[in-house]
Formats: structure tokens, sequence, C-alpha cells
């Protein structure tokens, strides 16, 4: 669960970075 969790967190920080 906590590698789940990591990977979310960078996949969403990836998309933010996209989106700005």
């Amino acid at each position: 669960v906590l590698v789940i969790a990591i990977l979310l967190k960078m996949i969403m920080k990836r998309r933010f970075s996209i989106i700005q």
C-alpha cells in the first residue's frame, strides 16, 4: 500500500508540473 501511495504522489506531482 505504501508503494502505491508513493507512486500516486509522484504521478500527481508530475501531472501538476505538466499543468504548470
